[in-house]
């Protein structure tokens, strides 16, 4: 399943000098100083020791740095201090469970997440937790209720199709659930002609689009295709995710 942004960020909802932490600790995190954002969340808890955005936002550090247990830990304490304000403090929780693999958990807090603030946001946690604890046909609905309210919502439009795949869908809901994103999405603009070489003697050029090209049980399948290619064929990959040239 693919979400561009897992967690969201709460700012400062005051002018105090706990809330002049937070601030400063918001904007370091979202620029990925997590040290720094860490220290600001921490000088903010110093003065306010039950502050719950600055504990929800230092949990999100945790996650961001990989430290997934005391992520755990931290937006759970959030939630005591919260009272039940933010449904977004619920909704990270239940995205750092799925992280951690702990799905009743997930599953558990993103339906407190929806019950507090039925939103795309703590739709989508739950749709997603949904999928992955053997339930995609209940994250459906949730996903096309997302797509009521906003058609172009990028992560409900591709999960949608793809947690669709794992079910007994007809070919018929298939093309729908495809048409609804295509209908919404689709290239409007000007198209240009093919300025392409038609000798039918050129080498054939072929495209290949993929996440999976470098150390990946795919690419080792998928390497037969190209080493099996003439030299009439050019082939060309192109790397949907970012690459590590190191790996």
């Amino acid at each position: 399943q693919y979400m561009s942004q897992p967690y969201i960020i709460i700012p400062a909802q005051g002018s105090d000098q706990t809330d002049e932490w937070l601030r400063l600790g918001v904007e370091a995190q979202i620029n990925g100083q997590y040290a720094i954002a860490q220290q600001r969340y921490q000088q903010a808890l110093r003065l306010d020791p039950r502050h719950a955005i600055a504990t929800q936002n230092l949990a999100i550090v945790f996650a961001q740095s990989n430290l997934l247990n005391e992520a755990l830990l931290t937006i759970e304490r959030a939630t005591i201090f919260d009272c039940d304000t933010h449904g977004v403090i619920y909704m990270n929780w239940a995205l750092m469970a799925l992280e951690s693999e702990r799905i009743d958990e997930a599953l558990r807090v993103a339906q407190k997440a929806v019950e507090l603030a039925a939103n795309p946001a703590t739709k989508t946690a739950l749709a997603m937790v949904l999928a992955a604890s053997g339930k995609p046909e209940e994250a459906i609905p949730l996903y096309n209720s997302i797509l009521d309210e906003d058609p172009k919502h990028i992560v409900a439009g591709l999960n949608s199709c793809f947690v669709q795949t794992l079910t007994s869908a007809t070919p018929k809901e298939f093309l729908y659930q495809r048409k609804r994103w295509w209908d919404a999405n689709h290239y409007t603009g000007p198209i240009a002609l093919h300025y392409n070489n038609c000798d039918p003697e050129r080498p054939l050029r072929v495209g290949y689009v993929g996440g999976d090209f470098k150390q990946h049980s795919a690419a080792f399948i998928f390497a037969a295709i190209l080493l099996h290619h003439s030299s009439d064929i050019e082939s060309y990959l192109y790397s949907s995710l970012p690459v590590n040239p190191d790996a």
